[in-house]
């Protein structure tokens, strides 16, 4: 037969050339409407300045700053392994309540396995002067949704401070964002195609989904505090952000979804019909846990397929030697 006279790498080759024409058939551009609102100026200088914030064995963690493009400076961390690179690099984005801190944990164990990372503070968690409040009395609808798309354009800018590190391999970058951060990774998966692959950890699809569907304690506080009239007019503000409007335009970026299976906070038919907009290629886990998804397992399942979505056996071999520890203790 004519394919046993193939040799297996030009058949590897062939599979690989029909993968990348399959995804790029299935990539379709956001709409102009939605992308533009997240444009901002990538040659603007970065400024970025950095202060050792420790160093360990494996790695350094610099305390950052740099200039946003939209207003003030936007802080974080950067970890930059001990070993030699080329390294590839993760965008980690933190859950609403959280900042910085979040993921550091995650990025140092990364970081043994020779990964770069960074993760930023958003705008309502930085320190004066740059701090912008979100959801306050004393803000607006249309504020708040400005200080999301500030959000978004930050995490933007964090790419190209990943970029400029000279031992990043800029080919294989992910993304890692909880709650707030997946929606905002929804939307960067749309408008900005320099990640190989993203987690989306406990997204909400929609403000909807949430403020006037949701049936937590503290959903229904807010309901009656506010007023369903209130939450209305301010979801049709926040609509163009809604992340379930972001991900059918994901494509090529690979996507794994990781949900709660006890979600306060939003539906499970709210999470599948989420799931299911999204372009291909994606997966979909889930866990027996809450909105904080604070279950080992979710660490694990990631942490493994953005070893392979980035090619880094090295962290599955890291991750594996921490658990085999933690045991024989």
């Amino acid at each position: 037969m004519l394919q046993n006279r193939i040799p297996a790498t030009l058949c590897r080759c062939s599979v690989l050339l029909i993968l990348v024409i399959v995804s790029a058939a299935q990539a379709q551009n956001v709409p102009e409407e939605l992308g533009k609102m997240f444009n901002y100026n990538s040659s603007a200088p970065l400024d970025l300045k950095q202060r050792v914030f420790d160093r360990l064995p494996s790695a350094t963690i610099y305390d950052i700053d740099f200039a946003s493009p939209i207003e003030g400076r936007v802080t974080g961390f950067l970890v930059i392994p001990s070993s030699a690179g080329p390294h590839p690099g993760v965008v980690f984005a933190h859950w609403g309540q959280g900042d910085r801190f979040e993921f550091l944990p995650e990025a140092l164990v990364y970081a043994r396995a020779g990964i770069v990372s960074i993760m930023i503070d958003y705008p309502w968690v930085r320190p004066q002067p740059w701090r912008e409040p979100l959801f306050t009395s004393q803000t607006s609808d249309e504020q708040d949704k400005k200080t999301e798309i500030q959000a978004v354009v930050d995490l933007r800018r964090s790419f190209d401070v990943l970029r400029a590190q000279p031992s990043v391999d800029v080919s294989r970058i992910g993304y890692v964002g909880h709650s707030f951060g997946a929606q905002f990774g929804a939307i960067l998966t749309a408008v900005d195609k320099r990640m190989a692959a993203a987690v989306l950890i406990t997204g909400t699809p929609s403000y909807r989904a949430i403020f006037l569907e949701g049936k937590s304690p503290d959903v229904i506080a807010i309901q009656q505090q506010a007023g369903l009239q209130s939450l209305g007019k301010a979801e049709e503000v926040m609509r163009p952000l809604d992340a379930i409007r972001y991900v059918p335009f994901a494509a090529p970026v690979r996507l794994l979804f990781q949900f709660a299976q006890y979600e306060p906070s939003f539906s499970k038919q709210a999470m599948q019909s989420y799931f299911e907009a999204a372009s291909q290629p994606k997966s979909i886990r889930w866990y027996p846990a809450g909105h904080e998804l604070n279950d080992i397992h979710a660490f694990i399942d990631r942490s493994n397929w953005i070893a392979d979505q980035l090619m880094v056996p090295a962290l599955r071999k890291v991750i594996s030697e921490q658990f085999k520890a933690q045991k024989r203790r």
